[in-house]
């Protein structure tokens, strides 16, 4: 497969310009990949809006994936999960506002001469309008925030995205699971949530339109009674309060789009082509952070089934390349399925540039380029060996007394506190044998692997487990504490929270307080109180166990 990124590149590097153009060091010796460090020179075509090398390159990507388009990202998949959400509410927002339309039947000839008369004698009314044959609404006059169904285990900057948007969103927890990183939900937990607010699971598009028209919302203010003594009373307006999603909240609407993520940070995987299915009889779009997952598009259909979410239905979905393939640090795609091509494709670019910078990284283009090639001639073939090479090390460390969890093929997740070990612990024993692993809590340590991890570091987890036989580790089984965290009382808006002032107290003085900004433990980087939460003793037990000293709540 042509690389025309890295070709470029090359040919510009050897022929010796001299670089009257940023960056800085132009092009010479520093760290050693200065030569092929370059801008938006001309040729190099620009990555917001690409029509030459790049645009062919992530044509490549799109072919090799089997998405209907597919866009590169510098700066990881927390960019490409703000601009996933910004293109679909984008599109929510066209299809719901701003849609023409003929003269509507639920309108009499009274009301549009009515509503005429008021467009020419008041431009600015934020009531709709009919003139002529189009239908003129003005986005002041949409009451609710839309909403986005959300499994809860989701990364921090699906949170910041939703902040900037805008945007609200409930949150489906899981029933049964140990840890935050864990959110297995079902087609059936979605399905059961979107027949609550919707009184047919047939709904079609014009009733979703029925269901979302404008409707009139009082302005008066509740007060609801503060549990920290320093601040003051905090009061709520009715359509805040409205907005929320707290344990009280009964939404009549449904969400612009659902939200999975999938594998989670523990290798556990959701059925995303079940919930796709859902989603798709609600025409409803289905959006996938599948960070940790970008390998399972190559991976064997016989022997795995469909796993990728663009192979299973979603409408998009971000893969985080660094994390598993042989991409540099930030190097991310951005997938759009052919079904939704046409009313997503376009916008991508565009809105990725408001979540990125204005000069991104020709080096991580050059390897998203080159994985291409990658992909075409070995990764199928290299993960093939890699997996099973990975069921043997997993063979050898059952053996010698460690416990694992059932993963996705290229993690080993170590049950530490089913053999009486802390998981942190486990983390600094594994460093003593130059062994550094992708995340550790008390209870749980993962190993992420790809095909470019070669023999010399299974043989070295092996190692470790013959020699130690986990004799270091106490006899006794560590009973975990439930890291579950619960639905929470939401008494302000994302948005409104995350721009609030805000101050920063201990944790363990925080009961009560309204969340301001996140703090998380990273990894996972998974939200432990979301902007707006009201902070409960079970938020507080977790920040604690994860070390959590201080956080950031609303100031008044």
């Amino acid at each position: 497969m042509e690389t025309p990124i890295c070709d470029f590149v090359k040919e510009y590097a050897d022929n010796g310009f001299s670089r009257f153009h940023m960056p800085g060091h132009k092009g010479r010796k520093f760290i050693g990949c200065e030569k092929y460090d370059i801008t938006e020179i001309d040729g190099a075509d620009v990555l917001s809006h690409a029509e030459g090398i790049i645009k062919k390159s992530q044509e490549n990507a799109a072919k090799l994936f089997g998405s209907g388009a597919s866009f590169y990202s510098t700066e990881g998949s927390s960019q490409c999960i703000k601009t996933m959400l910004a293109v679909v509410f984008a599109d929510y927002r066209r299809k719901l506002m701003y849609e023409k339309t003929d003269k509507p039947a639920n309108l009499c000839e009274a009301q549009k001469t009515d509503r005429q008369e008021k467009l020419c004698e008041n431009q600015d009314t934020d009531a709709r309008f009919i003139c002529e044959n189009e239908i003129i609404e003005k986005p002041e006059a949409i009451p609710e925030r839309a909403y986005v169904l959300a499994a809860r285990n989701v990364h921090k900057s699906m949170i910041d995205a939703l902040a900037l948007l805008d945007l609200d969103v409930e949150f489906i927890y899981p029933k049964d699971a140990d840890s935050i990183c864990v959110s297995m939900v079902t087609p059936a937990d979605i399905m059961e949530y979107l027949e609550k607010v919707s009184d047919n699971t047939e709904i079609k598009t014009e009733e979703i339109k029925k269901i979302l028209d404008i409707a009139e919302i009082k302005t008066e203010e509740v007060e609801i009674k503060s549990d920290n003594a320093e601040r003051d009373d905090i009061k709520l307006s009715d359509t805040e309060q409205k907005n929320i999603c707290g344990k009280e909240n009964k939404r009549n609407t449904l969400p612009m789009a659902v939200y999975i993520t999938s594998p989670d940070y523990l290798g556990n995987t959701t059925d995303i082509e079940g919930i796709s299915k859902v989603c798709e009889k609600y025409d409803i779009p289905l959006i996938v952070d599948n960070a940790h997952g970008a390998y399972q598009a190559f991976l064997d259909e016989e022997k795995y089934g469909k796993i990728h979410p663009i192979k299973c239905g979603a409408a998009i979905c971000c893969d985080s390349a660094h994390k598993t393939l042989p991409v540099l640090t930030g190097g991310a795609y951005i997938h759009v399925s052919r079904k939704y091509k046409e009313r997503f494709a376009p916008y991508v670019a565009s809105y990725m540039t408001m979540f990125g910078s204005t000069s991104p990284s020709y080096l991580i283009m050059q390897s998203l380029d080159m994985c291409n090639r990658y992909i075409d001639e070995k990764i199928r073939h290299e993960l093939s060996e890699c997996i099973e090479r990975i069921e043997k090390t997993k063979k050898v460390l059952v053996e010698n007394n460690v416990k694992l969890m059932e993963t996705e093929p290229l993690k080993i997740v170590i049950d530490t506190a089913a053999a009486g070990m802390e998981g942190d612990k486990l983390a600094e024993e594994f460093r003593k044998h130059k062994i550094e692993c992708e995340y550790a809590d008390k209870y749980f340590v993962v190993l992420m692997i790809t095909p470019q991890n070669d023999e010399k570091d299974f043989e070295r987890l092996e190692k470790w487990a013959v020699e130690t036989k986990y004799k270091r580790v106490a006899k006794k089984k560590i009973e975990p504490k439930k890291l579950i965290l619960h639905r929470a009382e939401r008494v302000m808006s994302i948005r409104k929270a995350a721009f609030s002032p805000y101050r920063k107290i201990k944790v363990s003085d925080a009961g009560g307080s309204i969340c301001a900004s996140q703090t998380i433990a990273c990894p996972p980087a998974i939200p432990i109180a979301v902007c707006g939460e009201r902070i409960d003793q079970n938020m507080i037990s977790i920040f604690e166990e994860y070390g959590i000293d201080y956080v950031n709540v609303v100031s008044y």
